[in-house]
């Protein structure tokens, strides 16, 4: 019960989004239109491409084609990576403990179409909790679908890049921003191995354009 309470607020200008020396405003997604090249295009190395192991070429055809794509359109460097053929998606975390090292920057898995949600769990968990290494998950079934192939593998090079702290474009947030200050992200998750445990993730942004983050 009891009257409203009013408290005074800051009214933000309008938010809009840099993309190397333009800056445009936000219509929903609109500023999606604006990726040609990145403002802070990165270079992976040490990395490892996890596959489906099969009779086919697919994950040959996907892998030259990411790389290229993401250089030419984008001008991110993926070196060479580290390859491993997954046999059993269920055998993904001996996998992992056999090709993650202390070195090892990114990890992307072409899931195949059989990978239980399970598999994509543990995955993740092992990555993130147990060494910290940043990860990509592409699912199989969609590398396939040819007329989308080429905006995919764009979508995929650019989450790479975001990932290893590269973003993609910065947000104009005006004179709040002015004077120091960080915006903080928390998000809590219950763990998939104890109903008593849950996982906390912390984010915080270390620049005006909130576009870089100290993650833990």
């Amino acid at each position: 019960g009891g009257a409203p309470m009013t408290v005074d607020g800051l009214k933000l200008a309008p938010v809009t989004v840099r993309h190397h020396t333009t800056n445009s405003p936000v219509h929903g997604s609109s500023f999606h239109s604006l990726i040609g090249s990145l403002s802070f295009p990165r270079e992976i190395e040490n990395w490892v491409f996890i596959y489906p192991d099969s009779r086919t070429d697919v994950h040959r055809d996907f892998l030259s084609s990411l790389r290229q794509v993401a250089d030419s359109a984008f001008g991110i460097k993926l070196k060479e990576p580290t390859e491993v053929a997954l046999r059993d998606p269920e055998e993904i975390l001996r996998v992992l403990q056999q090709a993650v090292t202390e070195t090892t920057k990114f990890v992307l898995f072409l899931a195949p179409a059989k990978a239980s949600r399970r598999a994509y769990a543990v995955f993740k968990e092992y990555l993130c909790c147990e060494v910290g290494c940043l990860s990509q998950v592409v699912r199989l079934e969609s590398v396939r679908k040819k007329p989308n192939a080429m905006a995919l593998l764009g979508r995929i090079a650019i989450q790479m890049n975001a990932k290893s702290r590269g973003p993609p474009w910065e947000a104009q947030l005006g004179p709040a921003m002015k004077v120091p200050t960080m915006v903080i992200g928390v998000y809590m998750a219950p763990a998939t191995d104890r109903e008593d445990r849950r996982w906390v993730a912390v984010v915080a942004s270390q620049d005006q354009a909130c576009g870089r983050y100290y993650s833990r």
